[in-house]
């Protein structure tokens, strides 16, 4: 689970820095669960590896529960945002982003900013 977690991070960084991908204020919202979420899950394994009381790799994996949960619920939120059920935070549009005013530089501006996908 602790390796699902951490792939599932690295491939949402990957679109961000090597694809491009702008995220927008609740993709990087739904990150926060598993940047917490793995190193508790890491300390679980150590936990369970090193023979710890076993109260302690229990209370570990339920922290780590208790963030997926929190990270499946801004999910839900989100879908619902994408798909127009609810509004989004002000800063999950593509309005909100800066837009130039020289129609000399529009053309440039176009190809080198990406708004959010939502």
């Amino acid at each position: 689970m602790t390796i699902g977690l951490a792939a599932t991070v690295c491939t949402a960084l990957g679109f961000e820095h090597l694809a491009g991908f702008m995220p927008c204020k609740l993709c990087l919202e739904q990150r926060t669960p598993y940047y917490i979420g793995v190193p508790v899950l890491a300390a679980a394994w150590v936990s369970y590896g090193l023979k710890w009381p076993p109260v302690l790799t229990r209370g570990l994996i339920l922290v780590s529960a208790l963030l997926m949960t929190f990270g499946l619920a801004l999910a839900i939120y989100h879908t619902g945002v994408e798909l127009k059920y609810r509004p989004g935070p002000v800063g999950c549009s593509a309005a909100t982003r800066k837009v130039t005013l020289d129609a000399g530089n529009l053309l440039s501006d176009l190809k080198s900013t990406r708004p959010p996908a939502c």
